[in-house]
């Protein structure tokens, strides 16, 4: 069982996966947990411990003001919580408004992203720049932890989350006899084939 604090499991899991999720056209699903990074992320601006409830919109909203360079974020923040986030998480669906695409399964131009929808008048997010954009504000996280003073460390450098290293069984007890071909296992949230 290996043990990952947050730092390390958005940096060596969380992102490794959400790359492949982009680049196998699964963009909806990685805007699903993007959002929920964000307000991680956020968890380390407030006073409450990291599994605290009922502080989604003020952790949301922290991880946009102050991570987030592109002022869109901010000016859109609410919107974001409200009919991104929100309705991702719970309802497994994006709300009124926000128009989700990929430049690579859409073919939309990236400079679209955070623009309005011409005929609709919907946001449009493109995962490829939402993506780089939370890459950027991780990496602007990991900053600010080595140079603010005021912020509790203590809630990134403790054990997140815990990762089984068991590898899954021996491949020949996976034999398909109609293909004679060896089916294999690959747990996502470690992003290793065994």
């Amino acid at each position: 069982m290996n043990s990952y604090d947050l730092k390390q499991f958005i940096e060596e899991l969380l992102i490794p996966d959400l790359q492949k999720m982009v680049d196998h056209e699964l963009h909806y699903y990685a805007f699903s947990i993007i959002c929920q990074a964000i307000e991680v992320l956020g968890g380390v601006y407030d006073q409450e411990d990291i599994d605290e409830y009922g502080a989604s919109k003020t952790r949301f909203d922290n991880a946009i003001d102050k991570l987030f360079s592109d002022k869109r974020y901010r000016e859109k923040k609410h919107l974001f919580y409200t009919y991104l986030r929100g309705p991702l998480i719970h309802q497994l669906r994006p709300g009124e408004g926000i128009y989700l695409a990929s430049v690579k399964k859409d073919k939309i131009k990236p400079e679209n992203h955070l623009n309005r929808h011409d005929e609709s008048g919907c946001i449009i997010l493109v995962i490829e720049v939402f993506f780089s954009n939370f890459i950027g504000a991780f990496n602007k996280f990991k900053t600010e932890l080595n140079q603010k003073k005021d912020l509790d460390k203590s809630k990134v450098e403790r054990p997140f989350i815990y990762v089984s290293n068991i590898s899954p069984p021996h491949p020949t007890n996976w034999w398909d006899k109609e293909t004679k071909s060896v089916l294999t296992v690959t747990p996502s949230i470690t992003g290793r084939a065994y």
